[in-house]
């Protein structure tokens, strides 16, 4: 049975998980929360938790999770485990998914690269916070190898290679290392090839093929010799009994984040500015996965209180006293013990009795948490810093739910309400750039009781952004946010290749986003689209569609080297069947990127090739872009937005009844210069509907669908974007 770690980060509190609002918990209108948990289960032997947080090293930096809303779109985009939100983040009510995928998608390695993948539907409810824990189970597909004591009797220098269309490893003698391999969607046959040395000194192969290998999955390989099996030639006839074992649990690792200390609807980390008496109650909560061991509170102002400048809470016979002096003083102190008596939350209140004590100036304090979860504490500090001034406004943190990907919500404080003269005669508003940027830029703010707000539109995505409140000539400190990052096409600057005949674009696997004709041309042991440095925008490569005829002599089939977003199902005869589209629920105005373009005169063509390819005149090229609906056709037991039959000329229109919105670029001519071109693809609109889907296709012979082209006629494409 196999060794499991899980890793959840951060294990929040029961009261957080309950799904129900408190007092201290305030909602917007049409908001619910969502507080999120990650995990990571995968094939690694785990005997402590130091052993885990390896794990969590190795693979939390690669984590991705995303927040989809049903029918709409990412809305939140996190890059890494360490960026997944320890505290509710509020969203609109509604249907939503999350996603999250963490590792390295290669074809074939020794467990150096591991890779996980978690799908997790949920629901935002009004006024409720929903607790979402997202696993992300390992989707490798593994393969170990043990032999029988007398097949060494009759085998010498013996190795097993285990082979998937995209790559394989040997085994070489009594090797006990498993494989990890990521088998592409189009074929998941593993080939197992025995050889070695028989006894007569001649070379001896075997080979046996596993149909339909699962992901999760191991197949332990295990080779017998039966001298006695009546089949047996020359005495060497092996077994290779397949016993596949589903990935099972057998321990669980929890691992968490030090205690959590946070404001009550405020950002701690943040100053809590007002005036004298103006500052309110403020509560800080205090929380631990198993049990709080000790909570010390510092700072100057306890002197006049308890006489000395710090105090432990969570030992009742040391502290009572000095709580019911807090107390008295208007810090009271709340604590929250489960039915099995672990003392798991804090929470402090300064209550307005006390603030409003606090004269101008800085007051702090600091905060010290520490629990002891598996024997092994761990402690967390925080400082809650009250700033008592006469300043007019405070600037506050911009919240996460208030930030999309071209805008953001400012909010300030009004400590000092200023009149309708000052007002207006200066400006009270907000000054924000981009960060890096010298120019500041103004906006007027909304005044709604003690908040002013405003909205920032036409924004970058994924740009961190400066601002400060200005009100009555007065600035506040500068404080930044970031914008969320739309999502771009994988691998678009074609710098992940594998294998040959067919090479392969990345991702690969059950990721696989792009692919090609390589497959109906390897027959010929060709490849149509390759990687290539000769022309490039950035990075090493671009990608290099080259037409040409592949055959021998005159028997064979011209190809157009060509580039799609989908999967190549399957070659029929001389013809191919392919799936185009891939999933995409956000919707961009164009698609840009770089190009060169090389024409040669058409040499073939189908007879029934439409009349506008003519041998002898010139090729063209072409690039399209299609945002399509969720309606998908059928071909090998798989569903895409567009089915091509070539055999047949079932082939993609813009017309199709499934397109919302089209855009295309036909180089007629070549591409100037020495090197590649910008291009721009405004995508139009045809119809309204809800995007669900993305067809990209590029061709270096626009007639490639009827195989008419020029051999030779050759396209360069590199670092391709959507605009949004």
């Amino acid at each position: 049975m196999k060794k499991i770690a899980y890793i959840f980060l951060p294990l929040l509190t029961a009261s957080l998980m309950t799904g129900c609002s408190t007092d201290d918990e305030v909602f917007a209108d049409g908001e619910g929360k969502i507080s999120l948990a990650a995990s990571l289960s995968g094939d690694v032997k785990v005997v402590s938790r130091a052993d885990a947080d390896g794990l969590r090293e190795t693979y939390g930096p690669t984590l991705k999770l995303w927040l989809t809303k049903l029918g709409k779109g990412p809305v939140r985009t996190y890059e890494g485990i360490d960026e997944i939100p320890s505290g509710p983040v509020a969203m609109q009510t509604g249907n939503y998914a999350a996603e999250a995928w963490a590792g390295d998608s290669v074809p074939a390695s020794w467990g150096e690269s591991k890779y996980f993948k978690g799908y997790e539907p949920f629901e935002i409810s009004r006024n409720a916070t929903t607790q979402v824990n997202v696993v992300c189970k390992i989707v490798n597909t593994l393969v170990s190898v043990s032999y029988d004591e007398n097949v060494d009797e009759v085998l010498k220098d013996y190795s097993l290679k285990v082979s998937s269309l995209t790559g394989d490893l040997t085994f070489e003698g009594r090797d006990d290392r498993k494989g990890y391999f990521m088998l592409p969607t189009k074929s998941k046959t593993l080939t197992i090839e025995l050889t070695g040395t028989g006894l007569d000194g001649k070379p001896y192969k075997q080979t046996e093929t596993i149909e339909d290998a699962q992901p999760t999955t191991e197949y332990c390989l295990r080779v017998k010799y039966d001298p006695k099996n009546p089949d047996a030639i020359g005495g060497a006839v092996f077994d290779i009994v397949v016993d596949p074992t589903e990935i099972e649990v057998d321990n669980e690792i929890v691992i968490t984040l030090a205690p959590e200390i946070k404001g009550i609807n405020f950002d701690i980390a943040q100053p809590v500015t007002g005036e004298e008496g103006g500052l309110g109650r403020r509560s800080v909560y205090i929380s631990a996965a198993d049990a709080l061991t000790d909570v010390v509170i510092e700072s100057e102002e306890l002197n006049a209180i308890i006489g000395h400048n710090d105090v432990g809470l969570v030992n009742e016979s040391v502290s009572k006293t000095y709580l019911d002096q807090l107390a008295a003083a208007g810090i009271r102190i709340v604590k929250t013990v489960s039915s099995d008596g672990r003392l798991t939350n804090i929470r402090v209140n300064f209550e307005e009795s006390f603030t409003s004590t606090l004269e101008n100036g800085v007051h702090t304090f600091k905060f010290t948490a520490t629990d002891a979860y598996d024997g092994e504490a761990k402690t967390a500090e925080a400082t809650l810093t009250f700033n008592v001034t006469d300043a007019p406004v405070q600037s506050l943190p911009v919240e996460q739910s208030a930030i999309s990907y071209t805008s953001a919500t400012l909010r300030a404080s009004i400590v000092k309400p200023w009149s309708a003269a000052s007002r207006a005669a200066g400006e009270h508003g907000f000054r924000y750039r981009a960060q890096g940027s010298a120019a500041w830029t103004y906006v007027e703010g909304t005044v709604s009781g003690n908040m002013m707000t405003a909205t920032l539109t036409d924004l970058n995505d994924g740009t961190t952004y400066e601002y400060k409140a200005v009100a009555d000539d007065f600035e506040t400190t500068v404080m930044t946010f970031t914008t969320m990052a739309y999502p771009q096409l994988p691998n678009a600057s074609f710098e992940s290749w594998q294998g040959s005949a067919p090479a392969l674009i990345g991702p690969f696997g059950n990721d696989m986003f792009w692919d090609s004709g390589n497959h109906g041309s390897k027959t010929m042991g060709k490849d149509v689209t390759t990687s290539d440095a000769t022309y490039k925008h950035s990075g090493n490569y671009s990608i290099k569609l080259a037409s040409q005829f592949v055959g021998i002599g005159a028997i064979g089939k011209f190809a157009a080297g060509n580039l799609f977003a989908g999967e190549y199902l399957k070659t029929d005869g001389t013809n191919g069947v392919l799936g185009w589209g891939r999933p995409w629920t956000v919707t961009p105005k164009a698609l840009k990127g770089y190009v060169r373009y090389e024409p040669k005169a058409i040499t073939h063509r189908d007879n029934d090739a439409p009349a506008e390819y003519v041998k002898g005149e010139m090729d063209k090229g072409i690039i399209y872009v299609a945002l399509v609906d969720n309606t998908t056709k059928s071909a090998e037991g798989k569903n895409y937005p567009c089915i091509v039959k070539t055999k047949t000329k079932e082939l993609f229109s813009k017309n199709d009844a499934n397109v919302l919105a089209y855009g295309e670029i036909i180089f007629d001519t070549a591409t100037g210069g020495d090197g590649m071109v910008e291009f721009n693809i405004p995508i139009e609109k045809i119809k309204d509907g809800t995007v669900a889907n993305i067809i990209i296709v590029a061709s270096a012979s626009k007639g490639g669908d009827y195989f008419a082209g020029g051999d030779g006629s050759t396209m360069w494409i590199d670092d391709l974007k959507l605009v949004y």
